[in-house]
């Protein structure tokens, strides 16, 4: 007996001094705990490549499923994108899109038309008007995947237009992890940011909790559960869920799982020219970087004159019209001619008779 005392005293000792430190562990500074998650995430996914599928399982528009493969590094990007309706088998034709700091180079397969090459300074934004998402902030935010062509680190952390935030210790599926709450100045906005020091101190969740002016309660959420992936050693999401509700109902709901992701590693400089865009030889390519637009080909390697691409010659009896179709048209003219004196004389001798 005296044994099992001993035990059952020394096991709550144990519990007792587990939580005690946990407790009074010393709240961080909200602005350094922030500055740590963003430093974290920008200074260790400068370059690599992500490879996401997104679905939108509860869309109010359309339910569709989209595949990124995005290869970055600090000042380059590419991107290519398929889609397909929920259901469907088949994927739709890539849309791929390249952005360097001097030019970009669009190939929109699926409208049938020449790759673009245009010079940057067209566009104040060129990522955000041809919707190139930034790989670097997901998660980060409470758009998914619907707004990293525009979000930003600090749409969550560190913003100017809040009231003073607060910081408390609070435990997230098993995670110790450190809770920002603030307002919105504007809407009104509560926002809830949890962040995980032991994986990068990295936003595991995000809350916005707002109320409609009809009395709705909107409730838009994004869940972060994370990876250690092996090339990098960088703490990464592995899945994104994000959901908005309305009084409690989800209305919408969008999943982005992380098939592939790598960082750090070296990174082929042609993956960000018309090389890396896999294109088939003789494909045109209207290129206006100089200024004005200049009609070229894709030979399989390089860009060429089109008069420097040797092309088989045009076959005449392929364009011919069928002697049958010929005959056919001639009938139907005539008849249509036919038809048009007749009536005009009858009009005429309609006239005449009047008179």
């Amino acid at each position: 007996m005296r044994y099992l005392c001993f035990i059952i005293a020394s096991l709550v000792c144990l519990a007792v001094l587990g939580v005690v430190p946990a407790l009074c562990e010393p709240e961080p500074r909200v602005e350094e705990l922030e500055q740590k998650c963003i430093r974290y995430r920008l200074e260790n996914t400068k370059r690599g490549y992500v490879r996401m599928h997104v679905s939108d399982e509860i869309d109010p528009q359309q339910q569709t499923e989209r595949l990124y493969e995005i290869t970055f590094d600090e000042k380059r990007i590419r991107q290519v994108r398929r889609c397909r309706l929920l259901g469907n088998k088949r994927w739709g034709e890539p849309e791929k899109i390249i952005v360097t700091p001097k030019a970009y180079i669009d190939d929109s397969e699926y409208v049938q038309t020449p790759v673009q090459m245009a010079p940057v300074s067209n566009y104040k934004e060129p990522r955000e008007h041809l919707r190139v998402l930034n790989p670097q902030l997901l998660g980060m935010d409470l758009g998914g995947v619907d707004m990293l062509h525009f979000s930003h680190v600090e749409m969550l952390l560190n913003r100017s237009n809040r009231t003073p935030p607060t910081v408390q210790l609070d435990e997230l599926a098993g995670l110790k992890t450190w809770r920002i709450d603030y307002k919105l100045k504007g809407n009104g906005a509560e926002i809830k940011v949890w962040i995980v020091p032991d994986q990068g101190f990295s936003v595991v969740r995000a809350e916005a909790h707002t109320v409609q002016k009809n009395g709705e309660r909107l409730v838009e959420a994004t869940d972060s559960p994370l990876k250690q992936y092996p090339v990098g050693d960088i703490w990464y999401p592995r899945t994104v869920f994000k959901t908005l509700k309305r009084d409690g109902q989800v209305i919408k709901r969008q999943v982005v799982t992380i098939e592939e992701a790598r960082f750090g590693g070296p990174i082929d400089d042609t993956a960000f020219t018309p090389t890396g865009l896999d294109l088939k030889p003789g494909r045109e390519i209207v290129d206006s970087t100089s200024g004005l637009p200049w009609r070229k080909v894709w030979d399989g390697k390089k860009l060429v004159d089109p008069s420097a691409v040797k092309t088989n010659p045009p076959n005449p009896e392929r364009h011919r019209r069928p002697r049958w179709l010929q005959l056919t048209l001639a009938a139907c003219l005539g008849l249509i001619a036919a038809f048009y004196f007749w009536r005009a004389f009858r009009r005429r001798s309609a006239s005449n008779t009047g008179a």
